[in-house]
């Protein structure tokens, strides 16, 4: 599991996205999901963005929803 804000300052964005390429090369799924931060665009293969912490619950949900169904 990798928990970020989404907006890594410039020092770590490279690391970032060696984590992610490394997660996803041993078969890890990876999305983004920023909150008011479209930074996750530019890192994430995967991603959403929601603009209000209320829509974080049904977000996840249906971020998980997709990996289980799917």
């Amino acid at each position: 599991m990798m928990i970020t804000d989404g907006s890594p300052d410039r020092n770590h964005q490279e690391v970032v996205l060696d984590l992610i390429r490394r997660s996803e090369s041993s078969g890890g799924e990876i999305i983004g999901l920023g909150i008011e931060a479209r930074a996750v665009e530019k890192l994430f293969p995967k991603y959403t963005v929601i603009d209000r912490l209320s829509e974080l619950k049904s977000s996840l949900f249906l971020l998980v929803h997709g990996w289980l169904v799917y």
